[in-house]
């Protein structure tokens, strides 16, 4: 599911990328929805929707320059 693929996905960003401070972890690349898609091989809508409802879910924050994901925890 895309849901899988992109909560993966982001696991590796914060292992590679991210700065890690508890169970927060801060991804400071610039990401757009559509790059992210082609990163899963998924859809920019599709990848937009499940990034909303992870969000809504209180497990990442995102704006355009930054992820957070507020609890590694529950990825």
């Amino acid at each position: 599911s895309v849901r899988l693929k992109l909560l993966k996905w982001l696991c590796l960003m914060c292992e590679y990328y991210g700065i890690k401070e508890g169970s927060r972890c801060t991804i400071t690349i610039p990401l757009t929805h559509e790059l992210v898609a082609s990163f899963i091989s998924s859809t920019r809508e599709s990848v937009n929707r499940e990034l909303n409802k992870i969000k809504n879910e209180g497990i990442i924050s995102f704006n355009s320059k930054t992820m957070i994901i507020l609890d590694t925890g529950r990825l």
